[in-house]
């Protein structure tokens, strides 16, 4: 126990356990003051209070929220005087559906189908499937039980996949786990298995070393799932998709950053907050995991210390409960409790829960009043009716395991989506006369909140968390070598991207590719320091127009940069990686495990001579099984070289000139050769490939859930509706009415 949870104050500890005791009908009323209990009594309590069976949790991610909140906006705020609307952009295309032949000028292995040793027959999927995939893969990969099945790889896809190259990398990927046993999970448990295994694996071994060709008339692998393939490998559309299976039944926790907008909400936006960390799984990119949700001791601890400042600074600041403190009757006590739990709660509290409130109050009051009011708000705020957002649903007559959410979860689903908070007294209101069981009350709803600042909100969460932008506040830095970086300016470069996302998004009511082609910038003095085409002597941010050719967009701010940089160095290869996996969709893979490190590669090497692109690429180069993934990501990582560690504009790097030039090959409607970054992310963000991207990103967020397959008409709708709105952040909350199963929910839970 560190001495920080020293803070937590036991006298309020006493009655929240005694009350999570009763409500579970537990018996024993020990007193036990030891914070030693924190962790093996209460916490228990509180997650086994929330009546669920541990498959509605994943596992707990080791990946804390960061430091910093940034509040965008007071609740009420609405739809800013008209602005100078800029121009969306008009070229969106529809998704490419034709079938496209593998590029046969490419000399590159991957992309080329090579001819068999004569002295043997071909090898074609359909021959891998039968002799190999179908026994071995398809239990994990097959009948949408996986986001990469096997088992719907056919023919058609094989070809349209191979124009991007991801079918091969697809299959190079599955090769080298093959190669280093992490698969097949199946395991031989006879020596006719292991023999059929060995012949598999030379079976599949035999259409690597032949570029993993496919012949005419295609595989015979099932053709029922055509239209819902993985979507991260084949883009659905509204014609070709299939599948409108429900989302599961499930309670998603808060996030640290919701807890926080909602009390902000509640309380008062002039509260001045600590941080509120609880532990969180990066899925598909981002952190906003619906299956990803359980509390264990130190997220319980972690709630505990905030909570109890955030009383403190409630009962200061908060006119209602300040007036209650400074008096001496307890007539205010149960109108607070009434009026607050309905909005934390997000419903009317049931007499026996506020009496229970109201007695863990009296056994304080005589001790400490301030102590007693602060056991209401923090108890309050530790229910599993506040943490967790239920969608759990009423059953659906005559549809078995089909549920559909009552109007208190759709009203939460809104609120939580639309302004990362809890509802208002008007969706409260609708929820309990029952007017939000269609689309049109839904829709209708969507437009009223969407008018108010906190709509901003999610929007801006997701681009931050998507891009880590947050990262730059934790991130292990060498301060000898780059003195500048101080606790401030890290500060000051989140802000500023966060109000770049602010001024484009609200004020200028702009669209997803102008976010990452914006002009314009926001600095202060500190940050100027790190701009050498603007300055600035303010000490708050500013707005300026940064040179065209150096900066543009939240891909070139100072947090951007400096949250992919390493320690000490630009990181070149993880701004690579990054950018084609999260910003691209395009997954790499692990890198073999055989290498030696690149320290022990280069250490005859006079780095001081050679730039960071020399160096790496003749390393990468000199290894064939780096360079098959490097030939992707190594123009990435030199594209962004133009930007140093502390993400300062620079030309040259050790005495010579820096080459950022590359081409980026595979990508629907995009222009593959580039200058440097500043083209390289135009060319990227006015393409239909990053559009999809950023929708399955989106999708992903708005859900809390990885898309798969069988849910592809989800996607293709939501893809469709953005289209129709040029991809305008502000409309992007209309998107939800794109899912037609917006209402209903499975018993199944499927991880």
């Amino acid at each position: 126990m560190n001495n920080n949870e020293t803070t937590i104050n036991p006298k309020k500890i006493e009655p929240i356990r005694n009350i999570a005791h009763t409500e579970q009908g537990m018996t024993g009323n020990k007193r036990m003051h030891s914070k030693s209990w924190l962790f093996s009594g209460f916490s228990l309590w509180l997650i086994i209070g929330l009546n669920l069976s541990w498959s509605a949790y994943g596992c707990l991610g080791q990946i804390g929220e960061t430091g910093y909140e940034y509040v965008f906006v007071d609740a009420g705020q609405t739809t800013p005087p008209d602005q100078t609307t800029t121009t969306p952009d008009k070229t969106v295309t529809t998704p490419d559906q034709t079938t496209t032949t593998p590029d046969q000028t490419t000399t590159t292995p991957d992309q080329t189908t090579k001819t068999p040793d004569s002295s043997e027959p071909p090898v074609y999927y359909a021959d891998v499937y039968k002799g190999f995939l179908q026994e071995f893969c398809t239990g994990c990969h097959g009948n949408g039980s996986s986001q990469t099945r096997v088992d719907s790889y056919s023919n058609e896809t094989h070809l349209a996949k191979a124009g991007k190259s991801s079918a091969f990398d697809y299959w190079t990927y599955a090769r080298d786990r093959i190669k280093k046993g992490e698969m097949p999970s199946k395991k031989p448990v006879a020596e006719d298995e292991q023999q059929r295994l060995n012949d598999g694996i030379a079976l599949f071994e035999r259409w690597a070393k032949a570029g993993f060709p496919e012949k005419a008339g295609g595989s015979t692998t099932p053709n029922d799932f055509k239209g819902k393939e993985d979507p991260f490998v084949v883009f659905p559309t509204t014609a070709t998709c299939k599948g409108k299976d429900p989302l599961p039944a499930r309670l998603w926790r808060l996030t640290g950053r919701q807890i926080r907008y909602s009390i902000l909400d509640v309380f008062g936006s002039q509260l001045n907050l600590p941080t509120i960390n609880i532990s969180s799984k990066r899925s598909g990119g981002v952190t906003n995991s619906a299956s990803e949700s359980g509390l264990d001791n130190v997220d319980v601890t972690q709630l505990l210390k905030a909570y109890e400042q955030v009383s403190t600074e409630i009962l200061k600041n908060n006119k209602e409960w300040k007036d209650c403190l400074s008096k001496s009757d307890d007539t205010c006590v149960k109108p607070l409790i009434t009026k607050y739990g309905r909005l934390l709660w997000r419903r009317e509290l049931t007499q026996e829960e506020s009496d229970k409130l109201f007695q863990g109050y009296k056994s304080l009051v005589k001790d400490s009043r301030d102590y007693a009011l602060g056991f209401i708000i923090e108890r309050l705020m530790l229910s599993s009716k506040f943490l967790f957002r239920s969608e759990m649903g009423d059953v659906v007559s005559g549809q078995p395991n089909t549920r559909r959410l009552n109007h208190q979860e759709v009203a939460t689903f809104l609120s939580f989506t639309i302004w990362q908070s809890v509802p208002d007294d008007e969706l409260l209101t609708a929820a309990k006369e029952n007017r939000l069981g269609t689309l049109p009350e839904i829709r209708a709803q969507i437009q009223r909140m969407a008018k108010d600042k906190r709509a901003l909100r999610p929007i801006a969460e997701f681009i931050t968390d998507w891009l880590h932008i947050r990262d730059i506040l934790t991130l292990q830095k060498d301060t000898t070598t780059f003195k500048e970086i101080t606790p401030q300016l890290r500060q000051d470069a989140v802000d500023a991207a966060l109000k770049l996302l602010e001024h484009v998004i609200w004020v200028k009511k702009g669209s997803i590719a102008d976010v990452f082609q914006s002009k314009d910038v926001f600095l202060n003095k500190n940050l100027a320091k790190l701009y050498s085409s603007v300055s600035s002597t303010s000490d708050g941010l500013e707005m300026k127009q940064a040179d065209p050719t150096q900066r543009m967009g939240i891909l070139t701010t100072p947090a951007f940069v400096m949250s992919h940089s390493k320690e000490a160095t630009t990181g070149f290869v993880h701004r690579g990686v990054f950018f084609l996996e999260e910003l691209s969709c395009r997954p790499l893979g692990n890198p073999p495990d055989d290498l030696s490190s690149g320290e022990e590669r280069t250490k005859n090497v006079d780095k001081s001579k050679l730039t960071t692109r020399q160096l790496l690429e003749s390393l990468h180069s000199a290894e064939p099984s780096c360079n098959n993934c490097h030939k992707k990501i190594d123009p990435i990582g030199a594209a962004f070289e133009i930007f140093d560690p502390l993400g300062r504009y620079r030309i040259m790097e050790n005495g010579k000139p820096i080459d950022a030039s590359g081409k980026l090959d595979g990508f629907n409607g995009m222009k593959p050769e580039f200058n440097n970054a500043i083209e390289l992310i135009k060319n990227m963000t006015d393409s239909t490939h990053f559009r999809q991207c950023f929708t399955l990103k989106l999708h992903t967020y708005t859900w809390g859930r990885t898309p798969e397959g069988i849910r592809n008409c989800s996607i293709a709708t939501m893809f469709e509706h953005l289209k129709g709105k040029n991809f305008e952040l502000l409309q992007v909350h209309e998107a939800l009415l794109a899912n037609q199963q917006f209402f209903l929910r499975t018993e199944t839970t499927k991880k």
